[in-house]
């Protein structure tokens, strides 16, 4: 299979070396942890590198690198500069490619009253309607879209290329003050669980340290 692909965000190349189980044999990625990167890389091209636009000019456009498909799974939210982020996909993606990308979508968080997704490694949160609106400004549109319900609260998988029209959905800002109002309100039902428990002897153990656990031990309304 000749199709090309890169990666963006391959950490240790899991997706890359299923690509490769299934005889894709042009796989690359992009990642800046080194010390991941390298990890399960035999047959692959890894660059070791955050993704921005310079990247793209000194190490891909200059060698003429072109890709059919590029992906981008749970790490556009981290990038600091959105529209940095797609000119550096437009300069190496091909006139006929596909660009994948796959984040929490904001909706959903609002709808299910999720903060878990709001920290500080997450630099932007997008909706249906504000990413359209911001391929739209870098000379995408979204051909294609996908609902994964059960990822992260409500996970949105977005196929972007150029020139494709499609009808947007927006949120207004009466929809972040109820968000504001009902994640406060289950801050304290949960203080009440807590400290019920908490009366009764009951020990109270955080597991794991997840990034999503931090916005709530932060919040100052909590326990």
């Amino acid at each position: 299979n000749h199709v090309k692909i890169l990666d963006i965000g391959s950490n240790d190349n899991t997706f890359l070396n299923v690509l490769k189980s299934n005889q894709f044999v042009q796989l690359y990625g992009v990642d800046p942890a080194s010390n991941i990167n390298k990890t399960n890389n035999n047959g692959l091209n890894i660059f070791s590198n955050f993704w921005n636009s310079k990247f793209v000019k000194d190490a891909l456009v200059s060698n003429k690198y072109k890709f059919d498909v590029i992906t981008a799974f749970n790490v556009f939210a981290h990038n600091l500069d959105p529209e940095d982020f797609m000119a550096g996909v437009s300069d190496v993606l091909a006139d006929d490619g596909v660009a994948i990308f796959q984040f929490p979508i904001f909706e959903s968080s609002l709808a299910i009253k999720d903060f878990g997704q709001i920290y500080h490694e997450h630099i932007s949160y997008f909706n249906y309607y504000s990413f359209s609106t911001l391929m739209k400004r870098c000379n995408f549109n979204i051909i294609d879209f996908k609902f994964y319900k059960d990822i992260h609260g409500g996970t949105a998988q977005f196929l972007v290329k150029k020139n494709y029209e499609v009808n947007n959905v927006k949120i207004n800002l009466d929809d972040l003050k109820i968000f504001e109002q009902e994640v406060s309100n289950n801050i304290e039902k949960l203080n009440y669980i807590i400290d019920k428990e908490y009366r009764t002897g009951a020990s109270i153990v955080a597991y794991g340290a997840s990034a999503k656990s931090s916005t709530l031990f932060n919040i100052e309304s909590f326990y």
